[in-house]
């Protein structure tokens, strides 16, 4: 009879655990604690949101930011200079640093080297062919991140010199309806997108932290490399400084920009047949030869037989 009443006082006992448990109550004091500890079930820890970063982030970027300071003690400062250059009209100066840039260089000369002397090492014998692979994988491997931000680097100011008159058709807009050039560029950041749109909205941020309009212009065109964009920043500074009417000057930036486009568009035309003429003659005209000849030449060739 004891056993049956300590065995029911248990049961009670761990009823009423599970529904102070699971109780509102219980589940707010929960909540609570949750909270005080930072574990709330809608937050993610700090490891979780490491995780979520991508590969390069998480694992390449601090590899090359370890060995650039332990590989490359000293970088001349022109030498850095002109890395970073390179490194900023390609758009990744959040992500590569000189330094690290420099280590990626030996990192692929190093891996293309191994990789020509293997396969010379399988399909040769010779040595001093064994020795131009390796020369040869690493020059590749040197110059490979060179090309890669050169082809960056095209593909951007192509995309921001295409997109160079449209904003300048909306900032002409903006201004001559009695918006100020900041507030004009805000509008052209709200509505328009792409690698121009990028840029003057890294300028905006800039000058609302304080540098000048002026020096942020120019540092817009320092990081592009576009030299149409360069023409119109200093138009825009010095305009500024003579007291010109900014929208006259964007309207006639504008019509230069498309005058130029124009331009450009002509002469690829006139080149278009200079262009077409190799494919025309190795691919097309050997074509239509054994098409249109064939027949003919094999009655020919019937006939002398024949």
């Amino acid at each position: 009879m004891e056993k049956a009443v300590i065995a029911a006082q248990f049961l009670a006992t761990i009823l009423a655990l599970a529904w102070a448990l699971s109780s509102p109550f219980s589940m707010r004091a929960v909540h609570k604690l949750e909270k005080m500890f930072g574990n709330t079930p809608g937050r993610t820890t700090p490891r979780e949101e490491e995780l979520k970063l991508p590969f390069y982030s998480r694992i390449v970027k601090p590899l090359l930011h370890s060995l650039s300071y332990k590989i490359i003690k000293i970088l001349p400062a022109k030498k850095e200079t002109e890395l970073y250059r390179k490194i900023t009209h390609a758009h990744l100066q959040g992500k590569l640093s000189p330094r690290e840039l420099l280590v990626l260089k030996y990192l692929a000369s190093g891996l293309c080297a191994a990789g020509g002397a293997g396969i010379s090492i399988r399909l040769l014998e010779r040595p001093g062919l064994i020795a131009s692979f390796i020369l040869g994988g690493w020059f590749l491997g040197w110059y490979l991140p060179d090309i890669y931000l050169e082809f960056r680097k095209k593909t951007r100011q192509q995309a921001i010199t295409k997109a160079l008159p449209g904003v300048l058709d909306l900032l002409t807009v903006s201004v001559e309806a009695g918006l100020s050039l900041d507030s004009a560029l805000i509008k052209v950041v709200e509505k328009s997108k792409g690698p121009l749109t990028e840029e003057l909205a890294l300028t905006l941020q800039e000058i609302r932290m304080g540098k000048g309009r002026a020096q942020a212009l120019r540092s817009l065109a320092d990081r592009t490399g576009v030299e149409e964009l360069a023409s119109f920043t200093s138009a825009i500074i010095l305009a500024e400084q003579l007291g010109l009417s900014i929208g006259n000057v964007l309207r006639f930036h504008a019509q230069q920009m498309r005058l130029k486009r124009q331009k450009q568009a002509e002469e690829a035309a006139m080149k278009a047949p200079v262009k077409m003429l190799f494919p025309l003659v190795f691919f097309i005209f050997p074509a239509l030869f054994v098409i249109l000849l064939g027949p003919a030449l094999i009655r020919v060739a019937e006939y002398f037989m024949h």
